[in-house]
C-alpha cells in the first residue's frame, strides 16, 4: 500500500489558533473507537461547538454518525463517558472519550468498555487499581523505521548493554524527546495520570507509566 507523507504548516496554523474565540463557544472533541470495513479498530473524532463549559462528561449532549455497514448506513450514537482538558486547542476546550451505541441505546459489539465498565462497578466495593506501562517505538514516517534509525540498518552500537540506551541523554543515544516532552506535558494538561516517561533500551524506543487508577479510569486514560 503507497502512503503520502505531507508536512503541517505550523505558522500557518498559528495565526488562526491565535484569534480569539468567543467565550460562549466551547469546542469539544468527540474522541470514540470504531470498526472500520475491515472490522479493525480506528480511532476516530469529531468536533461539536457548545454554548456552556462542561465540568463532566455527562453534562455534553450526545452525538452520532452514520456508520457504513456492508452496503446499508446505520446510525450510531456518540455518548461521552470521560472528560479531559483539550492540550491541543487550549482555553476552556474539551475532549471528551465517548462510547458507541446502536439507535436503541445498546452498545455496538465494538465497545467493549462497556462490559468492562460493568465488571469494574461490580467490584466498586474492592477499589480495583490498575497502573500500565505504555512501551512502544517512534517511528519515521517516511522511512517505515525507527527514528533516527539508519535507513533500513541499525544503530551502533546496537548490541550495547541494555544501559547504555536506557535512560540515556544526549542527540546520539535517543531521539524523539521533544515528541516525549510535549506528549508528557500534554498528558499532565489534559489531566490524564500519567506518573512518568523514560527512555529505553534501544534508540526511538520510550515508554510512559499511567496510574495507579481505580477502575475503569485506567482503561480510559490510557486511551
Amino acid at each position: 500500500m503507497s502512503t503520502t507523507s505531507l508536512a503541517s504548516n505550523s505558522a500557518f496554523m498559528a495565526r488562526y489558533m491565535a484569534l480569539e474565540q468567543p467565550r460562549d463557544k466551547i469546542m469539544v472533541t468527540y474522541v470514540y473507537i470504531h470498526p472500520g470495513n475491515d472490522n479493525l479498530a480506528h480511532f476516530s473524532g469529531k468536533t461539536k461547538v457548545i454554548d456552556f463549559v462542561p465540568k463532566h462528561a455527562s453534562e455534553v449532549p450526545l452525538f452520532d454518525f452514520a456508520l457504513v455497514t456492508g452496503d446499508s448506513l446505520v446510525e450510531v450514537f456518540i455518548r461521552p463517558v470521560q472528560l479531559y482538558a483539550d492540550p491541543f486547542r487550549g482555553g476552556d476546550n474539551k475532549l471528551v472519550l465517548c462510547d458507541l451505541l446502536s439507535a436503541d441505546m445498546t452498545p455496538l459489539a465494538c465497545n467493549h468498555r462497556y462490559g468492562c465498565n460493568e465488571a469494574m462497578d461490580a467490584a466498586r466495593d474492592q477499589h480495583p487499581w490498575f497502573g500500565v506501562e505504555q512501551e512502544f517505538y517512534l517511528m519515521d514516517a517516511d522511512t517505515n523505521w525507527p527514528l533516527g534509525w539508519p535507513t533500513n540498518g541499525y544503530p551502533e552500537p546496537l548490541t550495547a548493554p541494555h544501559a547504555f540506551y536506557y535512560g540515556a541523554v544526549g542527540a546520539g543515544k535517543q531521539f524523539g524527546r521533544d515528541v516525549m516532552e510535549a506528549h508528557l506535558r500534554a498528558c499532565l494538561y489534559a489531566g490524564v495520570n500519567i506518573w512518568g516517561e523514560t527512555s529505553e533500551g534501544q534508540p526511538s524506543q520510550w515508554e510512559y507509566q499511567v496510574g495507579p487508577c481505580e477502575g475503569i479510569r485506567l482503561g480510559d486514560d490510557l486511551t
